[in-house]
């Protein structure tokens, strides 16, 4: 069920990337996590302790701050119980935060490793990105000169499977 979860959301992740059909999505999100699965799990675990540092920091600083208010704004009040319901929210409103920041994680890793696999990625791609992307190009380029192995046949069949389309896109 959790593999079905990871799947759904790299696939919706993917339509609206690409615009494509939930099913091709899928298989299209499936195929380049396999390819990338170890870029992935490292950014997945990065993530996950961000996340959690992010959660434990928003959850204390509005505990703190919720505190000081209980204090000053009721001095006669015992504050345990009003704590504990700040903990509670608090850690609520931390996971959703946090959770959509994981979305944009996953969103970012997904769109920088499509433009990776194509050879010129779309006129609206960042600059930032741009550059990026060249320096990983080389850095791998110059990998393989050293053990003497071509470009990957895998991500040269599958850089024209993404159809995206957009505002200034070539429609070559």
């Amino acid at each position: 069920e959790k593999f079905v979860k990871f799947l759904s959301r790299k696939a919706y992740i993917m339509i609206a990337l690409t615009g494509m059909n939930f099913c091709s999505s899928a298989q299209k999100a499936f195929f380049l996590l396999l390819r990338n699965a170890a870029r992935y799990a490292a950014v997945g675990v990065v993530g996950q302790f961000i996340e959690t540092i992010g959660v434990v920091f928003i959850t204390l600083s509005s505990m703190f701050l919720g505190y000081f208010y209980l204090i000053n704004m009721h001095p006669d009040v015992y504050p345990m119980v009003p704590m504990i319901t700040y903990f509670i929210i608090c850690v609520m409103m931390a996971k959703m935060f946090m959770g959509i920041f994981g979305i944009c994680v996953s969103t970012c890793m997904q769109c920088f490793l499509i433009c990776e696999e194509m050879e010129h990625p779309p006129p609206y791609v960042p600059d930032e990105l741009k550059y990026a992307l060249k320096e990983v190009r080389r850095s791998s380029r110059q990998k393989e000169r050293k053990s003497g192995r071509g470009s990957s046949p895998a991500v040269a069949a599958n850089a024209s499977e993404y159809n995206i389309s957009g505002p200034g896109a070539d429609k070559n």
